[in-house]
């Protein structure tokens, strides 16, 4: 489970690979044993910012997804199986943010560099005063500012998550139009 596990602070996340069925059923049981472990150590899982990615191929995933997933009005589940014998549902997403970058089976590497792209001009709107109307701040000042809290948030995660041919081409229409 060790290798499955990151933690930041208040925040896990637990991701796997599995190529057979029962390497499926013995993550989601180990799934089960994290929420009952963090349950026992009472620590409040809050499954409302819980999220799941999931993605079965091959011949046997009709029958995984029957076993696993549900679909209901309020969208779809994933069914993680607990020690006491329920299940405990956790929503099924196509992308969800983890320390800044974008985790997903598709096109994650653009999905974040839009992402901190657009995280970069919020922080900019919040320093527009200090960057282009006041005047107690030299040039260098400003470049040093927008370089400190601009630029550092737009590129946060970036080497992780790496950046495609692709992605630099939107990056740079995305400029254009800005």
């Amino acid at each position: 489970m060790l290798d499955c596990l990151t933690l930041f602070a208040d925040d896990i996340c637990v991701h796997e690979a599995v190529e057979s069925p029962e390497q499926l059923h013995r993550f989601m049981r180990y799934m089960g044993i994290v929420l009952d472990l963090l349950e026992t150590l009472q620590m409040d899982v809050n499954i409302d910012k819980t999220s799941a990615i999931l993605r079965l191929k091959g011949p046997m995933a009709a029958n995984l997804q029957k076993q696993y997933i549900m679909r209901t009005k309020q969208g779809t589940f994933l069914k993680i199986p607990r020690a006491n014998g329920q299940t405990t549902h956790v929503r099924l997403v196509p992308h969800f943010q983890y320390l800044g970058a974008t985790i997903s089976y598709r096109n994650f590497e653009k999905q974040t560099v839009m992402a901190r792209i657009k995280a970069s001009e919020k922080v900019g709107h919040q320093l527009h005063r200090w960057l282009h109307v006041q005047h107690s701040l030299s040039s260098t000042q400003k470049c040093k500012l927008w370089r400190q809290c601009v630029f550092a948030c737009m590129r946060y995660g970036l080497l992780a998550v790496g950046i495609t041919h692709d992605t630099a081409g939107s990056c740079t229409q995305h400029a254009s139009n800005n």
